[in-house]
């Protein structure tokens, strides 16, 4: 029997299940990898499949895991930065209130030096 004459068969048992069946859309599912193992002359091991699957998702909810611990701490920084920037904002407001208050005491002590000596 040839490898297509085997795949044939395998997507021939998915058809015949149906779409009702338990197992029809795990096979369809790994139909394009059992394809490609067998056009490669490789003996699927599905429970070897099976368990590096599990572990990829193991490790991508680790990685997920920790992405999330770098989003909140990011999130911590901008907020802690936000705060910064508010209370800056707010002191160079009342620097800059001070200041004006200075140049209109600046000007009118000069008004009132230049109106004596007039």
């Amino acid at each position: 029997m040839s490898k297509e004459e085997e795949i044939k068969i395998l997507k021939d048992a998915i058809n015949k299940l149906g779409k009702d069946s338990y197992l029809a859309p795990a096979l369809a599912d790994f139909l394009p990898w059992v394809a490609r193992e067998v056009r490669c002359d490789i003996i699927p091991d599905i429970l070897g499949h099976f368990n590096f699957l599990e572990k990829e998702i193991d490790r991508r909810k680790e990685e997920a895991k920790e992405l999330a611990a770098k989003v909140a701490a990011i999130n911590e920084l901008v907020k802690s930065r936000e705060y910064e920037l508010r209370r800056t904002e707010d002191e160079l407001s009342r620097l800059y209130d001070k200041a004006k208050d200075n140049l209109v005491s600046i000007r009118d002590i000069a008004n009132r030096s230049v109106n004596r000596g007039a």
